[in-house]
């Protein structure tokens, strides 16, 4: 097995781990932001938004 590749692909991979924990970072705190305000808005009967929210969670 010839080593050199992997020690020279390694950046790379580096680089994407790097990328994959920040994107799965903005993912959840979307998700986390999404899932505050639909709440809140339920909580708070949002006139106009409670069948929509309601449907919203259904499916989600």
């Amino acid at each position: 097995m010839d080593w050199t590749i992997i020690q020279q692909s390694l950046p790379q991979f580096a680089h994407g781990f790097g990328l994959t924990l920040w994107l799965s970072f903005v993912g959840i705190m979307g998700a986390v932001l999404v899932g505050l305000l639909v709440s809140l808005a339920q909580y708070w009967r949002v006139k106009g938004l409670q069948h929509l929210l309601a449907g919203y969670v259904a499916f989600a």
